[in-house]
């Protein structure tokens, strides 16, 4: 039986083998092994261990059931994946751009805390309140933006003591959403509309 920590070093280092192109049999095998010893009704680890003991079997099918066997098991971090959190660094400078026209300051930042993977936005005078942003959604650079404008607008309110940014219209908060492809900031009234493209919005 594996330890905790020793399931996640086993987990990490097949998460970044098949980031590789590569997938290591006795680890694969090894991660099936602890995972049947818990849950022997796990087709996935049964697939696996099978695949690994498999000389004959393709890596490429190895390498598929290995990372559908990790999806819940194995959350990966900026470390793992330091392009996710260059993506989100690059969305905080297009916010930064909406802050400007605001005729807000732009000192944001983000900033991590013990026990989370994640980061948050830090402004000026407040920090965000939410979980923070989770490093998959750097994934996207459509869904990055809306959630780096998401946890920074938590940050700015939290520090100019009110909304922003407002729809012209309507004087109301908006919302930074993903809709029909980009990252928007959105007003709920009247049915709902495009105030502007994050990083777009009027001075």
């Amino acid at each position: 039986m594996l330890t905790e920590g020793e399931s996640a070093d086993l987990c990490r280092g097949l998460y970044l083998d098949l980031r590789g192109g590569v997938v290591d049999r006795e680890s694969a095998f090894d991660l099936s092994v602890a995972v049947l010893a818990e849950d022997p009704a796990d087709d996935e680890a049964a697939k696996v261990a099978a695949l690994a003991l498999d000389d004959d079997a393709d890596d490429a099918a190895l390498a598929a059931a290995v990372r559908e066997l990790l999806v819940y098991r194995y959350e990966p971090t900026f470390d793992d994946e330091p392009g996710w959190l260059a993506a989100l660094e690059e969305a905080l400078e297009i916010v930064k751009v909406d802050l400007r026209a605001s005729g807000l300051t732009d000192t944001l930042r983000f900033y991590t805390w013990d026990g989370s993977r994640n980061v948050g936005v830090d402004a000026w005078e407040g920090n965000s309140t939410s979980v923070g942003i989770f490093p998959e959604e750097g994934k996207d650079p459509v869904t990055a933006l809306a959630a780096v404008a998401d946890d920074a607008q938590d940050a700015v309110m939290h520090s100019i003591r009110g909304a922003w940014p407002t729809c012209p219209k309507h004087r109301l908060g908006v919302h930074a959403l993903a809709r029909d492809g980009v990252a928007v900031w959105w007003c709920r009234a009247d049915g709902g509309h495009v105030v502007a493209r994050i990083g777009q919005l009027p001075p």
